[in-house]
């Protein structure tokens, strides 16, 4: 059902096959959630093969279904009013597991997902967002924010040794810096804390400790995440349009994790990350090793002890420590 809810003219389709049976039944909630998904469909692309032409022709149907069942419900239907849907924000560090994470909820029910970052699809804006919506709403972010300390947030968090390692790959191969051998970390972590726009993984876990409320927020661990789907239906339970999917459900849903994964690796936006081939260029000797256990736990590989100590003076060891990924002190001494 998820690709019917992915364009403003799937949308109007799909309400335009149910409206018939639901105005006959009357069934005034039913009749609302349609309502909804047709305001929402103003705020969704059209799929590319609908020209201009047969924009209009969905647009007027979309117009006269809502005049229909504006008759039924007998009120105006274009007046606002506050979602009962839920509202989540997704934060996480890149290279923290939160694309999985999001396909894996996606797949779980009917959704709607937006990402807080300028300049991708489905922009979203706390300023200007549909008020309206009848299925669960989705928010990425790289970046906690103050003004999500009200909302409902699933923070995701990984060693930030193994997320550090991940991110100086990803961003160099975007060509945001040149540190390619295991001697350039230190410099790497040192850009992230001065020059990039989401800051250290330091940063996060600070803005997380922050912002994050232990009755209503939810923190997923990328380690646990991966390893099987006890993380995921905890997940689950914590989504009140979600809590009722069962365990087996849960299970079915998570043996999509790999077909997710492989989809990733294969999208032309993830090409240059270079997934599943070694390196083995001398020149990104920082990178060689560690591809070898990508997606594991493998920082240990390429970490030394000058960027385990730029690490620890950055802050990176206690929040290790309170976070359970380490219990020494002096761990980056022993580098």
């Amino acid at each position: 059902m998820r690709h019917k809810f992915a364009t403003a003219d799937g949308i109007v389709e799909y309400v335009d096959s149910q409206v018939k049976d639901l105005l006959k039944g009357g069934d005034e909630a039913e009749i609302l959630r349609m309502v909804d998904l047709l305001y929402h469909s103003y705020s969704l692309v059209f799929s590319p093969a609908t020209d201009e032409a047969k924009r209009k022709d969905v647009h007027r149907n979309r117009m006269a279904l809502t005049e229909k069942m504006g008759e039924a419900l007998g009120r105006d239907i274009n007046a606002k009013a506050p979602s009962s849907s839920s509202l989540i924000f997704l934060i996480s560090y890149p290279r923290s597991g939160v694309t999985l994470l999001s396909n894996l909820l996606t797949d779980a029910g009917p959704s709607i997902q937006y990402t807080a970052m300028k300049g991708r699809i489905q922009w979203f804006t706390k300023a200007a967002y549909p008020e309206h919506s009848p299925l669960v709403r989705y928010v990425k972010d790289h970046a906690m924010r103050s003004e999500y300390q009200h909302d409902t947030k699933l923070a995701t968090i990984r060693d930030g040794r193994d997320s550090m390692t991940s991110l100086a790959y990803m961003t160099f191969q975007r060509g945001r810096h040149k540190f390619s051998r295991v001697e350039d970390l230190p410099k790497f972590l040192e850009w992230t804390n001065k020059d990039y726009e989401f800051g250290s993984w330091v940063d996060y876990v600070r803005q997380v400790k922050k912002y994050f409320r232990e009755d209503e927020d939810t923190l997923v661990r990328y380690e646990e995440l991966v390893k099987d789907d006890k993380e995921f239906f905890r997940v689950l339970q914590r989504i009140p349009e979600l809590s009722r999917v069962s365990k087996k459900e849960a299970s079915t849903i998570y043996k999509k994790a790999g077909e997710i994964k492989d989809k990733i690796k294969k999208s032309p936006a993830n090409k240059m990350w270079g997934f599943g081939e070694e390196i083995k260029d001398e020149d990104m000797s920082l990178f060689a090793e560690w591809s070898k256990n990508r997606g594991s736990s493998s920082w240990q590989s390429v970490w030394t002890k000058p960027a385990g100590e730029v690490f620890h003076e950055m802050g990176g060891t206690d929040l290790l420590i309170e976070m359970g990924y380490e219990t020494d002190q002096d761990w980056w001494k022993q580098l």
